[in-house]
């Protein structure tokens, strides 16, 4: 029964990886680089002096959506100070270094699980070219340099607290792979110490109405999309959704401190970050699915070493 169970899922979970696969390669056209220009569209207007969020988005509420292609900007103010230097052709570089830097790592995450090279290439093109990774490319979103900051956190623990604050600086809740970083020995006062002197000129050039204004924005923002996995506020409406998504990712992240396994532990950091969004475009499962694949492989890895021992000969007996 219980092989029947995990077969059961496995098929499942197979039927949901290519139909997301074939989906994203379908919306490839529809998405073309689509973020990057609202990236530019904060940023550009942090240098100019004006208010780098839409006016719509201060009005009420609104479609997180509306705010893409450049029509608006649902990041904090220090990302707009961030991607400042970037413009939209730059943007394209960096989210193609970004997606081979991704495969790179996970190939490497896989060669740590002692996995034959060969199978490590193959288990790093099967996350490099999966739906969630291909829509994050097509359409520029940061998810894919978040996702590139887990495995790295995971090869190097060292440079985990710096890359957290980063991502939050960015996007907010990559912060939590602080947690992660305190676990595995390291400290915050130097990243938070840096976080702090980007909050402080980005300050200088918004003022404390750009961060009142990014308050607004973002709880006016609106989910957009219903995809085939709901975020809480999704599903449970931003009230009660927005309290079971944060009390969910503060459990998720109790279990990253505490859970004796490393492995275990790290796939709880990638949940952990993605439950208070408001929705969850195919990109945002690219988070989980970088944190899961330590587990991934290792599991692999156990099930090859096991196979190998069932089918060594059995010692010559006298």
């Amino acid at each position: 029964m219980k092989r029947f169970a995990l077969y059961f899922l496995a098929g499942w979970g197979l039927l949901f990886w290519i139909g997301d696969l074939a989906l994203q390669i379908a919306l490839v056209r529809l998405t073309p680089m689509a973020d990057p220009s609202s990236y530019t569209f904060g940023g550009s207007n942090l240098l100019a002096g004006r208010p780098i969020y839409a006016a719509f988005q201060l009005a009420g509420p609104y479609r997180l959506i509306d705010a893409a292609n450049g029509h608006g900007f649902m990041y904090p103010p220090t990302a707009a100070l961030l991607f400042a230097p970037l413009g939209t052709s730059a943007w394209t570089v960096v989210v193609l270094a970004a997606w081979a830097a991704f495969a790179a790592m996970a190939y490497r995450v896989a060669l740590g699980a002692y996995l034959k090279p060969q199978t490590a290439l193959v288990v790093a093109a099967v996350v490099a070219i999966s739906g969630p990774a291909i829509n994050a490319a097509s359409s520029g979103n940061v998810n894919l340099l978040v996702a590139d900051a887990l495995l790295a956190s995971w090869l190097w623990p060292r440079s985990a607290g710096y890359l957290a604050v980063l991502g939050g600086l960015i996007k907010l809740f990559p912060a939590a792979g602080l947690v992660w970083a305190l676990r595995k020995g390291g400290s915050a006062l130097g990243p938070v110490a840096i976080g702090l002197v980007i909050v402080a000129v980005t300050t200088a050039f918004v003022g404390i109405g750009g961060w009142h204004d990014f308050l607004v924005a973002l709880a006016n923002g609106r989910s957009s999309s219903w995809y085939l996995v709901p975020s809480p506020i999704q599903a449970l409406g931003p009230g009660i959704g927005t309290v079971v998504g944060y009390a969910a990712a503060g459990l998720a992240l109790v279990g990253v401190w505490r859970i004796r396994s490393e492995r275990v532990a790290f796939a709880l950091l990638g949940w952990a970050m993605i439950l208070p969004a408001p929705d969850w475009w195919s990109h945002y499962l690219l988070v989980p699915l970088a944190a899961i694949l330590p587990f991934a492989v290792g599991r692999l890895a156990q099930a090859s070493e096991a196979r190998k021992v069932r089918q060594s000969p059995a010692p010559a007996t006298a």
